[in-house]
């Protein structure tokens, strides 16, 4: 029994640990495709870096979405 409630702990810190590294790696990826639309728009491509934001942002959307309905199903 002991054996078995060790194990659930163990489960359950090894989730927190996988859902903020996903939380960590999420904001990281937000900040350089931030940082790299910021250098498009210094050169003077300010519509190239939009894009650029524009479509990480909403694949990082999507992810999130296709994840939760698949945990729901």
């Amino acid at each position: 029994m002991e054996r078995a409630e060790r194990h659930d702990r163990r489960m359950d810190w090894a989730e927190v640990v996988l859902r903020t590294l996903g939380l960590l790696a999420g904001a990281g990826s937000v900040v350089v495709m931030g940082v790299t639309a910021m250098h498009f728009a210094d050169q003077g491509a300010a519509t190239q870096g939009a894009g650029i934001f524009g479509a990480g942002a909403a694949s990082t959307i999507g992810a999130v979405l296709t994840i939760r309905r698949a945990k729901k199903n």
